[in-house]
């Protein structure tokens, strides 16, 4: 009998926020869950 190791699955919040709330909300879902974070950042500045 082949014992299988169990899955584990990662979870990942990937986000983009020029006024920092949807970084806030962001930052408090991957905590949540237990998932690593990763803010996309534009290759320009953008102005808000």
């Amino acid at each position: 009998m082949i014992k299988e190791e169990p899955k584990m699955s990662k979870a990942l919040v990937v986000y983009f926020s020029v006024s920092g709330i949807t970084a806030r909300l962001a930052e408090r879902l991957a905590s949540a869950i237990g998932a690593d974070l990763h803010e996309i950042q534009p290759a320009q500045k953008i102005h808000s």
